[in-house]
């Protein structure tokens, strides 16, 4: 999930990893707590941070993570009138905020109370995160 301000900074990394078969998805265009703007700033953000995307990489973004996973009605409406759709985690790991085994320890929590045959998860991790880089081998 990119933002848009950043892949305008920085266009050939997102280029590659979209050309090296990973896909590129929305996460606004400045990282602003969409349930804080109207409508159209709403709309301006998602507009503006596909935008961004698609120069950079030849596709336009359908998938969405808001920032801080806010989300309101007037979001959802915005999201479906654009037809995006708007990706929500169900395993935070607070990489923002914590250390590396703390996030380690948090996705092993989970993993040690459920059933891989009936459960997953999508984590939110940031690639951003210190504490997420340092533990990536060792989470994959």
């Amino acid at each position: 999930f990119a933002i848009g301000s950043k892949v305008q900074a920085d266009p050939s990394t997102v280029r590659r990893l979209s050309s090296a078969g990973h896909q590129i998805a929305c996460h606004t265009q400045n990282h602003p707590y969409l349930t804080d703007l109207d409508a159209a700033g709403i709309k301006a953000e998602l507009e503006q941070a596909n935008q961004s995307i698609a120069s950079a990489t030849g596709y336009t973004p359908t998938f969405l993570r808001s920032p801080f996973l806010a989300q309101n009605e007037v979001v959802a409406g915005v999201v479906a009138e654009l037809g995006m759709v708007n990706v929500h985690t169900d395993l935070d790991t607070k990489d923002w905020d914590g250390t590396p085994d703390g996030v380690l320890s948090t996705i092993n929590y989970a993993l040690g109370n459920s059933d891989p045959k009936t459960q997953s998860f999508l984590v939110l991790q940031h690639d951003t995160s210190g504490a997420s880089a340092e533990v990536i081998d060792d989470i994959i």
